[in-house]
C-alpha cells in the first residue's frame, strides 16, 4: 500500500484524492503505519481511524511513542463518549474553550427599564466542553474539533446521524482479481463450477479473458497435457511412444 502511494506521480495539486478508512486502528499500529500520518497528506491520501480509548494507541513494552505521534497529526477529531476520567479531561483540554464576556446593567426604578450603560464588563476564558458534558453525550451526540477551510479550529458538540437506507442497496461496482498477480493466492471464489476457458482463435483474437479484464498475453495451450504425479513433479508427454520426461 504505501509503495503505491508513495510513488505516485504528480504533485498536491494534480494527484486524485483517495481516502483511507480503518476501525479499530489499535490493532495495527506498528512503524509501518507511521507514514499514513506524516507523508500520506503530501500525496493527496485523507486517513480516517477510530479506537475505543486513547490508550490503545500506546503500546506497552516499545520505546516509539505513536499515541503522541498519531494525536498531533490528526487535525480533525471527533469524541462520542464513555471514557474514563483522565481521557475526559484530556479531551475537555483539547476541545480548547472560547472568551466569554460578562457585564452587568443597572435598572431605572421609577421607570421600570434598564439604563443603556452597562457596567463591570469583564471577560474570561470558559471551557467548552466539560468533562460531565463529554460523559454525558448521548447517541448520535458528538464532541468535534475540526479544521475549516480557512484553516480555523472550529470546536462544539455536534450531532451525528446514521447512512439512510438506500446505502445499503446494490451499487455498480467493478471487482479486481488480484489473486492471479500473486503466487499461492486463489483468485476464484468458493463454489464456482465454471472453469472452462474460451478456446484461442487466432482468426478473431479477443484480448479479454475469462475474468472479464484486458489481457494482451495470449497462449494457446488448447492441445497441452500435463500429468501432475504429486506435488513436487510434473509429468509431461511430448510424443507418444517416448518415455516419459520429468
Amino acid at each position: 500500500m504505501q509503495d503505491a502511494i508513495l510513488r505516485r506521480p504528480g504533485t498536491e495539486g494534480t494527484r486524485t484524492p483517495y481516502f483511507l478508512y480503518v476501525d479499530e486502528f489499535a490493532d495495527f499500529i506498528c512503524r509501518a503505519t507511521e507514514p499514513m500520518f506524516t507523508l500520506y497528506r503530501k500525496f493527496k491520501v485523507g486517513c480516517t481511524i477510530s479506537v475505543q480509548s486513547l490508550s490503545q494507541l500506546e503500546l506497552h513494552g516499545q520505546k516509539d511513542n505513536y499515541k503522541n505521534l498519531i494525536l498531533s497529526n490528526c487535525a480533525n477529531k471527533i469524541f462520542t463518549g464513555n471514557a474514563e476520567y483522565n481521557e475526559l479531561e484530556w479531551w475537555s483540554k483539547e476541545f480548547s474553550s472560547r472568551r466569554e464576556w460578562v457585564y452587568s446593567s443597572n435598572m431605572d426604578g421609577d421607570k421600570l427599564e434598564y439604563e443603556s450603560k452597562m457596567g463591570g464588563v469583564s471577560w474570561k476564558y470558559v471551557t467548552i466542553l466539560k468533562e460531565g458534558k463529554l460523559q454525558a453525550l448521548t447517541l448520535g451526540k458528538c464532541g468535534y474539533k475540526i479544521k475549516g477551510d480557512k484553516g480555523f479550529q472550529q470546536c462544539g458538540c455536534g450531532l451525528l446521524e446514521f447512512l439512510p437506507s438506500k446505502y445499503k442497496e446494490p451499487q455498480k461496482i467493478r471487482t479486481y482479481e488480484f489473486g492471479k498477480y500473486t503466487t499461492g493466492v486463489a483468485s476464484s471464489t468458493e463454489g464456482d463450477s465454471d472453469t472452462s476457458k474460451k478456446k484461442f482463435n487466432l482468426k478473431n483474437i479477443d484480448f479479454t479473458d475469462e475474468r472479464n479484464e484486458f489481457n494482451p498475453v495470449q497462449t494457446d495451450v488448447t492441445d497441452s497435457k500435463y500429468l501432475f504425479d504429486n506435488e513436487d513433479a510434473i509429468i509431461v508427454n511430448f510424443k507418444k511412444g517416448n518415455s516419459t520426461n520429468n
